[in-house]
This record gives structure tokens, C-alpha cells and sequence, in this order.
């Protein structure tokens, strides 16, 4: 009996292009704060010594102290997503292009947020958040993104948290050649939540705003290079 089922076509755009677009964003903004005091000033938006509620007011506020301790549940959702997804491709082999999706938000979640941000960048790279450097009442110097410090004098390049929020980019990867209007709200969603949190981290005095930038920058950059590496051009897969 001839099987009927729809095909789904997983296809990749011309990667060249988009990594060079991706190449000058991210060099350009990081050339820009290595020029500028731009961190140092949109921080200090937010500074105020002398207030009573303490040189950063705006630590204790409610939003942002939910969103600071969203990360763990943010993970969770998406070792969820990706985990029934796995199970679902291994328990119907007809649907293996789910197994590759789970797989793919799972790697894309370990090695962005988990392995570089947090236990490469953070640990060790030793970038001093913005509490700590002398402009806001701390001892430290500041130290541009990409700028090697000394480890042990802080964890502020880049923001764990963003990275995390981010990393559901992986999902707007999947969607964006076969369900369009699906893929634009996720990207829409995805971006509204690392902006939050990003604003949250800045505020507090615990992140600049190139360590923001940045927390997204490593994410996409490895759901990029997963994502032309698990999806071939032009490969079909059957969907039942």
C-alpha cells in the first residue's frame, strides 16, 4: 500500500549571508562600546547613591526580582520542550524530524546558556559587574565585552539569564521556513522576554549593557551553527 503521507522539507537560506550580517552586528556593537562610555552612562541611568532605598532603588522591585529567579524555570521549560520532543521522534521513527527538533533545542540549550556563557565566559573571564567597578562605588576597573580580566573578579560577561531567555530562538529556527506567521510571534515572544530580562539585570547593577547584548549573541550563534549542521539543505523527512 503507497504511503501518502506529506514530506516536510527541512531547507537552509544561504548561510554565508546570514552569518555575514550576524558578523557586523555583532562587531560593530562591541566596537562600539571599546570606543564609547556607552555602558558605563546607560547604567548610570539607573545609579542613584544616596537614595534610601540604596544606590541601585530599583534591586528590590517586584518584576524584576521574578524575573531574576525565572532562569531556573525558563530551563526547565525548555529541557521540557526539547525532552518530548525526543521522546515523541524515538517513540514514532516515522517522525524522526521531531527527534532532530528536540535534539537540536536540547544541544542548543546546553552549549549556548549552559557550557559557554555560564561555565566558559562567566567563570572564567573575570568581568566585574557594574556594582563592583569604581564609577558606582566598587574597587574594580571596568572592562569592555570580549576584555579578559582576571578570574575571581566577577561573573558579568555575559548575562547568564538573557542567555537562557534567549536560547528560544532555537524554536523560531525550526519554525521560520515552514510555518512563517508562527515564527514571527515566536520571535516577537522571544525577544520580548530577553529584553525583560535584560532590563532586570541592568537595573539591579548586576549586568551592562554589552554583557545583555552578548547573553543573546552566544545563543544565536550556536543555534545557527547547530541548525546548518543537524538540517541539511534540501533534506526531506516524511511527517505523519
Amino acid at each position: 500500500m503507497a504511503d501518502n503521507s506529506p514530506e516536510v522539507r527541512i531547507t537552509t537560506p544561504d548561510w554565508r549571508r546570514e552569518l555575514v550580517v550576524f558578523a557586523v552586528i555583532v562587531v560593530g556593537t562591541t566596537a562600539l562600546f571599546w570606543v564609547s562610555d556607552l555602558d558605563i552612562e546607560f547604567s548610570r541611568l539607573f545609579y542613584k547613591p544616596g537614595h534610601p532605598g540604596g544606590p541601585w532603588p530599583y534591586y528590590e522591585n517586584l518584576l524584576w526580582r521574578v524575573l531574576y529567579e525565572s532562569d531556573t524555570y525558563l530551563t526547565l521549560a525548555l529541557s521540557a520542550i526539547s525532552l518530548v520532543m525526543i521522546v515523541i521522534g524515538i517513540l514514532k521513527p516515522q517522525r524522526r524530524v521531531v527527534l532532530r527538533y528536540g535534539l537540536f533545542i536540547l544541544l542548543a540549550g546546553l552549549i549556548g546558556a549552559g557550557l559557554l556563557t555560564n561555565m566558559v565566559f562567566k567563570e572564567y573571564w573575570g568581568h566585574p559587574r557594574p556594582d563592583n567597578i569604581t564609577e558606582f562605588g566598587g574597587e574594580l576597573a571596568y572592562l569592555p565585552p570580549l576584555a579578559k580580566g582576571e578570574a575571581g573578579n566577577g561573573e558579568s560577561f555575559p548575562s547568564g539569564h538573557v542567555s537562557i531567555a534567549f536560547s528560544f530562538i532555537a524554536i523560531w529556527f525550526i519554525l521560520r521556513h515552514t510555518r512563517p506567521r508562527a515564527a514571527t510571534l515566536c520571535l516577537i515572544a522571544v525577544i520580548g522576554l530577553t529584553a525583560l530580562e535584560g532590563a532586570g539585570r541592568i537595573v539591579r547593577g548586576r549586568h551592562f549593557l554589552s554583557d545583555v547584548l552578548w547573553g543573546a549573541y552566544i545563543p544565536y550563534l550556536v543555534c545557527f551553527l547547530l541548525y546548518h549542521l543537524i538540517f541539511k539543505k534540501g533534506t526531506q523527512y516524511s511527517y505523519h
